[in-house]
């Protein structure tokens, strides 16, 4: 975890740490590639996170996610 953001919505309970793990490199701007290769998961894994990451948020997209994150 690397951003406040993404700490606080972990300790919220919002995100699991793995899923806070994927968000961090959403927020860098990663595609799902370069996250499955840097975090040793597979691409599948990294789009179920990103899914479940949006959903709750409330997000429509990875963009918005990261917006409403702060």
């Amino acid at each position: 975890m690397s951003t406040a953001s993404t700490r606080i919505c972990a300790q919220n309970g919002t995100l699991t740490r793995r899923q806070s793990e994927v968000f961090a490199c959403i927020k860098q701007g990663k595609p799902n590639k370069t996250i499955a290769y840097e975090l040793g998961m597979s691409e599948s894994t990294v789009k179920v996170h990103v899914r479940n990451i949006m959903q709750n948020l409330g997000a429509t997209n990875r963009t918005h996610a990261v917006f409403v994150a702060g």
